[in-house]
């Protein structure tokens, strides 16, 4: 199965079980989808008929999956069991921020995945905590479908939770386990410039050796390429 973003399908399944949770009817949901779409540029919103499939497909999902998909509540989702009490500071910090921002209540299923990501990695940048969560959300929504029972989450992401890739991380240690000969680490890439931005490793080193980092690229990344090239200079000199 294929490794990065989910399938745009299943994103959308994902979204008409978060709005049936929330009350809304068939032609409401439709409705509200053909807006989301148009708002981001796309055209592949769902038919009413393909929308009222998936409404009668997530009331047959077991009770406790469907609730996974209902807005968060403090303390009503955590009487109800759908997210554990030690995440309910997690919950109540991204329901803070998506107010801020105009977006509305996150989900259960959000929340927990947010928790987790935050569990593995306390100091990552809460953007990039909320993307990772929402990409591991709808990825979770496709595990539970048995024809996507194998799709594999990219090792990127493992590593990255490990080496720390941010600011007040360890971006220059984790930029030398990319690029070194042996050993390097697999998956896709994500360094400072951004979980949205992937750069593979062949990538990486090609703008290196083109020089082009050097123009292009600040912080950690350009600061790597300088020492590397100049380690590579010195073992020629000597």
């Amino acid at each position: 199965m294929p490794r990065g973003r989910p399938r745009e399908r299943e994103v959308w399944k994902e979204r008409v079980a978060q709005l049936a949770q929330e009350g809304m009817g068939t032609r409401a949901i439709t409705g509200k989808l053909e807006e989301e779409a148009r708002a981001e540029g796309r055209a592949d919103a769902p038919s009413e008929s393909t929308v009222r499939t998936l409404v009668k497909e997530h009331r047959l999902k077991p009770g406790r999956e469907q609730i996974l998909e209902s807005p968060f509540q403090w303390p009503k989702s955590m009487l109800g069991r759908a997210v554990p009490w030690e995440a309910a500071r997690a919950g109540l910090d991204l329901l803070a921020s998506r107010h801020d921002r105009g977006l509305g209540r996150p989900t259960n299923r959000l929340v927990n995945w947010y928790h987790r990501v935050l569990l593995a990695a306390p100091d990552m940048p809460r953007d990039r905590a909320e993307r990772l969560a929402g990409w591991l959300t709808t990825a979770s929504f496709m595990w539970e479908e048995p024809i996507l029972e194998s799709f594999v989450i990219d090792p990127g992401y493992e590593w990255a939770l490990a080496y720390r890739p941010w600011p007040g991380g360890e971006e220059e240690r984790y930029l030398k386990a990319l690029a070194r000969e042996d050993d390097p680490l697999p998956g896709t890439a994500y360094p400072s410039l951004g979980w949205e931005v992937p750069i593979t490793r062949d990538t990486l080193a090609g703008l290196a050796r083109a020089g082009v980092i050097r123009e292009v690229s600040k912080g950690p990344i350009k600061q790597h390429v300088d020492s590397a090239s100049e380690g590579r200079s010195e073992h020629r000199r000597g």
